[in-house]
């Protein structure tokens, strides 16, 4: 596309059956298309981006800030990243599969994902990036809604990925929520073995 890339325009809110919070800010990264403009920007930006994190929704700090993945789970999500030269300024992009903060924080809806799974779908073909994470079990529902194996037992595995707008499968790799590692502390160990097997993969 040389230096043309894809816009997504954003105005979905009420697709989503999301109700705005005091903050309703749209979340860079995590957004919806309905409406798909070409626009003249450098490709560097997004050309080097070889892994794509998917979270589940913007929380209170996200929602206030704009910024996907910010307040303490963003830290720990930077630190375990960073342990494998994956940084998000440079080769690491994030995005959500809901584009609003759910009311009250609470849990996204197996309908809210299915509305905003489409959109997920096409910002993925977008960047196209060599590794998609599931960040959480909400993003592995959107992702792949047909599995019914728990989290728990998928997290560390290479999966296949496809979807209506990619020509060619992606490898996506499950791993905990950086909030559940803040409640389960136990659990980060999972999360260092995860990041082994991402770097070797990426490598």
């Amino acid at each position: 596309m040389n230096n043309k890339l894809i816009s997504l325009v954003i105005v979905c809110a009420h697709l989503c059956c999301l109700s705005f919070s005091a903050h309703p800010e749209i979340v860079p990264g995590g957004i919806a298309v309905i409406e798909i403009v070409e626009f003249t920007q450098p490709q560097a930006f997004y050309q080097n981006k070889r892994v794509m994190i998917i979270g589940e929704a913007p929380g209170a700090n996200e929602d206030i800030e704009g910024i996907p993945f910010c307040g303490q789970s963003g830290k720990l999500l930077d630190q375990i990243f960073d342990s494998v030269d994956l940084v998000r300024s440079r080769n690491l992009y994030i995005a959500n599969a809901i584009f609003w903060r759910p009311p009250g924080n609470r849990k996204p809806t197996a309908k809210e994902l299915a509305i905003c799974r489409p959109f997920v779908e096409k910002h993925i073909s977008l960047i196209k990036p060599k590794l998609i994470v599931a960040c959480g079990s909400s993003a592995l529902a959107s992702l792949l809604p047909d599995l019914t194996t728990p989290i728990t037992k998928l997290r560390g595995k290479m999966l296949d990925y496809d979807n209506q707008f990619l020509t060619d499968k992606i490898k996506l790799i499950p791993i905990f929520h950086p909030s559940f590692l803040l409640r389960q502390p136990s659990r980060k160990k999972s999360a260092w073995e995860d990041m082994i097997t991402i770097k070797n993969f990426i490598n």
